[in-house]
């Protein structure tokens, strides 16, 4: 996939209030810190495009970003609340959780769940949440692995492993790409991900 252009187009924290102008969606979602602003940027190749910060939990809505692309059209990438962020309020995180379990299930345009987890841990129990909201979802789902530029060659192996023993405990079966977004692994083939289902 070719991306000619991208641009932030809206923060909404009411799924009334996102676009509605019909264009294929793809969604990001992970734990705070897990780097999905890092990968917005990276995938798109603009280092700003997305605030990323050192703090976890600054993503409180969601983020929406137009992308187009040489061949088969604009698409919508979203980067949604951060989930299991410790220093948020019980009410806070639990409305987070609700707005992208609502997101998830009803969002007509949605075309492919990017589920970012952090390749130096096992899942940790957000991540095992959104294995749980995507339990019978009809969405095409994609498990990125980042930060693969801290891994030693040992570790190269055993984390898309355990995550798909995780992603099979939870009756799921889904690919997994290890990514870095300081070093490009990966990210070609998240593009192609993006490229063949958000259509």
């Amino acid at each position: 996939m070719k991306i000619t252009d991208a641009a932030f187009v809206t923060s909404v924290a009411d799924l009334g209030a996102l676009p509605g102008e019909g264009l294929p969606e793809a969604v990001l979602v992970g734990r705070s810190n897990v780097g999905k602003s890092t990968l917005v940027n990276a995938l798109v190749g603009q280092e700003g495009l997305a605030y990323t910060s050192g703090t976890p939990g600054r993503t409180r809505t969601l983020n929406v970003f137009r992308v187009e692309r040489r061949r088969g059209g604009p698409f919508l990438l979203v980067d949604a609340p951060g989930l299991g962020y410790a220093k948020a309020s019980n009410e806070e995180r639990e409305r987070w959780q609700r707005l992208l379990a609502r997101y998830l299930a009803s969002r007509a345009p949605l075309r492919l769940v990017l589920h970012l987890m952090d390749s130096r841990h096992e899942p940790q129990p957000a991540d095992r949440d959104v294995f749980h909201f995507l339990g019978g979802q009809r969405v095409p789902y994609l498990a990125v692995l980042t930060k693969a530029d801290k891994l030693d060659q040992s570790e190269h192996a055993q984390a898309p492993r355990r995550t798909r023993e995780a992603l099979l405990e939870a009756q799921l079966e889904a690919p997994v790409v290890l990514t870095s977004a300081e070093e490009g692994e990966g990210l070609t083939e998240v593009r192609a991900w993006l490229d063949e289902t958000v259509r």
